[in-house]
């Protein structure tokens, strides 16, 4: 049996359950006994509309209920991207709540009773913009605790722009050359436009000179027009200079627009696209009757410049320029035959004023000009000679490798080397004696592999096997008296010093006139024009032995 304080817990539980219940059923009853299709709410606007036309919103509500409806108001919300159009003495009910929110206090609206309230606005954006206008009507009917809400949407796009832009532009543009191009904006609109922006985006390698007008916002991108009325026109003429290859295509994109409730609107983009234009000229190089020729430092050189119309109209008046590499060439040796040299600038000219080939050049006809310079002895790393020729618009460089200089010296030491001599100088018969060969070796330009020196020790003599460095691959043919020494690789501008001792043990009486150590022959690969190179150093004789301390 339930004891009487657990008996009342359970009492009013159902007593306030019976209570809930009851009031949701009351105000499902309400809600049941009035329906919402017995108001009508809608909006009326165009749903294709010009940019900048004035378009009405009529919101259109009406009771067809046999109830009165009360507390009723009405929220309106414009769309983004619009201009509100507001006459004060017609929405003296209206509410302003922000820029683009609207409430209006209706108050009653009796059984079969109309109401319209309109909402002006100018819409601006691009060619296909949509824009969502958004309202709600709310009201309770008479004697009902319940609130009603009728939402509407309207959408309306844009499918006419009457405005006018272009981007003007040459199809093809000379590279390097100066080139105009043209912005206008044109607009048919009965509205006046305010704060016209034109923007500009130039593609990569564009040099921007001048504009007219002069933009006061950003100097080279954006220009601001602060009222057009009907047929009023903003131009932006453009100068600057397109930087490529020829072929290459530059593309450039425009857009017009203006500040709407301080935002960027976007009323149309173009792009047009340009391609720098081919030369009429085909222009050609050799040195010494090869395009891949390699140098040697010191040499001298053979141009020749051969040049064609590829073109379909006579070429006239022409200049040909050449550009002659300063590190490289030296300039003091210059043979430019029917060319004009100039020294300081280092440039060869050829003009149609002394040269009769270029004072017309028909379709398909060629011509050809030569000049002579010698490479310089004394060269930089790793160098390259480059000489540039110029013809119109056309243009060729052509890259001259240099193949790198070796140098071995060599000389005989009885003092002064890392070795301790033995036996007499001048060397005697019957008696050993010993002396050391040192090897000065470098690459002076480019780095080398696969380095091979030889030589020949004179009748009875042989290699100790003492030698600096160490780790040197050091070998001897006793039956030829053939030295040979192998190194992987050497570095440019990197010399490199070599000893090994010699034991000699003359047979007959030596003449200070016989060989110490013979010619010797250094050979390599030069690692950047992969030829191979070769030197061979003097011979050192007996009396050239060095026996002073160095």
């Amino acid at each position: 049996m339930l004891n009487p304080k657990k008996m009342k817990t359970i009492i009013f539980f159902l007593l306030t359950l019976i209570l809930v219940t009851g009031v949701a059923g009351y105000f499902i009853y309400q809600r049941n006994i009035f329906g919402q299709d017995r108001v009508r709410f809608e909006i009326v606007a165009p749903e294709n509309v010009s940019l900048g036309e004035e378009i009405e919103y009529m919101l259109r509500y009406q009771n067809n209920s046999d109830v009165r409806l009360e507390e009723v108001d009405l929220i309106f919300e414009y769309p983004e991207n619009v201009v509100p159009v507001e006459r004060e003495e017609e929405n003296d009910n209206v509410i302003r709540r922000g820029d683009f929110r609207r409430q209006v206090d209706v108050g009653e609206l009796n059984p079969g009773e109309e109401k319209t309230i309109s909402f002006k606005a100018r819409l601006f954006g691009k060619e296909g913009d949509s824009f969502k206008a958004s309202a709600v009507l709310r009201y309770t009917p008479r004697n009902l605790a319940a609130r009603f809400e009728a939402p509407r949407t309207h959408t309306a796009i844009i499918d006419n722009l009457p405005i006018n832009f272009e981007l003007q532009l040459p199809s093809t543009v000379d590279p390097d050359r100066e080139a105009g191009l043209r912005l206008r904006f044109y607009s048919e609109i009965d509205y006046p436009l305010t704060d016209i922006e034109i923007q500009m985006e130039y593609p990569e390698n564009f040099q921007f000179i001048r504009s007219t007008p002069r933009s006061e916002v950003d100097e080279r991108n954006r220009w601001i027009f602060p009222v057009l009325n009907r047929g009023d026109d903003a131009v932006v003429d453009i100068d600057g200079v397109v930087r490529g290859d020829a072929g290459d295509a530059k593309l450039f994109r425009a857009r017009v627009g203006t500040r709407v409730n301080d935002r960027f609107v976007v009323l149309k983009e173009i792009s047009r696209g340009t391609s720098i234009s081919k030369s009429a000229l085909l222009l050609d190089m050799q040195v010494n009757g090869d395009p891949e020729y390699i140098a040697s430092p010191g040499e001298l050189l053979q141009y020749e410049i051969f040049f064609r119309n590829i073109g379909s109209e006579t070429l006239e008046n022409l200049f040909l320029l050449v550009d002659l590499d300063k590190e490289t060439l030296n300039l003091n040796q210059v043979e430019p035959l029917e060319g004009r040299f100039q020294k300081e600038r280092g440039i060869i000219m050829w003009s149609y004023s002394f040269d009769y080939n270029l004072q017309s050049l028909r379709e398909g006809e060629d011509g050809r000009v030569e000049f002579w310079v010698r490479t310089k002895d004394d060269l930089p790393q790793n160098p390259e000679i480059k000489v540039s020729a110029k013809m119109e618009r056309a243009e060729k460089v052509l890259s001259t490798g240099v193949n790198t200089r070796l140098v071995l010296e060599q000389s005989a030491l009885r003092e002064g080397g890392p070795f301790d001599v033995v036996g007499p100088y001048p060397f005697e018969e019957e008696e050993k004696s010993s002396y050391t060969i040192k090897w000065d070796i470098e690459s002076l330009f480019n780095d080398v592999r696969n380095v091979k020196i030889s030589t020949k020790l004179p009748k009875n003599a042989r290699i100790t096997g003492e030698k600096v460095p160490e780790d040197i691959s050091l070998s001897f043919a006793s039956g030829t008296g053939e030295v040979k020494l192998e190194l992987d690789h050497m570095s440019a501008g990197v010399p490199k010093e070599i000893f090994f001792e010699v034991e000699i043990e003359p047979s007959e009486e030596i003449e200070e006139t016989d060989m110490a150590i013979s010619e010797t022959r250094i050979v390599a690969i030069d690692r950047r024009t992969d030829k191979e190179i070769i030197y061979q150093a003097n011979p050192v004789f007996v009396n050239e032995i060095m026996d002073i301390s160095l």
